[in-house]
């Protein structure tokens, strides 16, 4: 996977706003804010199985995402993210749920709707940037499964969070017409 981002690097004052720069580009437009701006750290990586994206976030800070109805009207992409919770917790709201995820657990976001996200202090997440006409060719209407956690347990939830758990350490190995393959599985 690529690192696009890498906070370690720049002065804590210039960390937020370079954060909101990259993370706008790499997933969609949003707002966000840090618990303790001068301990605000993060670093991501992404890439691309077929269709689909992926990005790897490790965050310390972090604390809150949202995506507005203001962002949205801004927005050109139209994609679901589906969040795998790698270490800490996220608390997700969309389409008048709520889910609180776990490591292992994951959840869908359409990002055509407004959401918000609050996380722990350290956090990490692998998300996948769906194309809306991918998943909705495939399943129920998409506002019966945002922010509905799928726990990783002994069923299904726990073999899917297994399987793209693994995914960023196996990336990089795949020629491109396996990864385009990937990711039509996990569609």
């Amino acid at each position: 996977m690529d690192k696009v981002l890498a906070m370690s690097e720049l002065h804590p004052r210039d960390r937020l706003a370079y954060w909101y720069d990259v993370a706008c580009k790499v997933f969609v437009k949003h707002e966000c804010r840090v618990e303790k701006p001068p301990a605000f750290d993060a670093t991501i990586h992404r890439t691309t199985l077929g269709q689909l994206g992926i990005v790897k976030v490790d965050s310390l800070g972090l604390s809150y995402a949202a995506v507005t109805r203001r962002n949205i009207a801004r927005e050109e992409d139209d994609v679901f993210l589906l969040g795998l919770q790698l270490e800490g917790t996220a608390t997700l709201i969309q389409d008048g749920r709520e889910a609180t995820l776990k490591p292992g657990d994951f959840a869908l976001l359409d990002a055509q709707r407004p959401f918000f996200a609050h996380y722990s202090a350290k956090w990490r997440r692998l998300f996948l940037r769906i194309p809306h006409r991918a998943l909705k060719a495939r399943l129920a209407p998409s506002s019966q499964l945002t922010a509905y956690a799928m726990r990783r347990g002994p069923g299904i939830g726990g073999l899917v969070s297994d399987y793209l758990r693994m995914i960023p350490h196996h990336i990089g190995a795949l020629e491109e017409t396996a990864r385009a393959k990937i990711g039509e599985q996990i569609l």
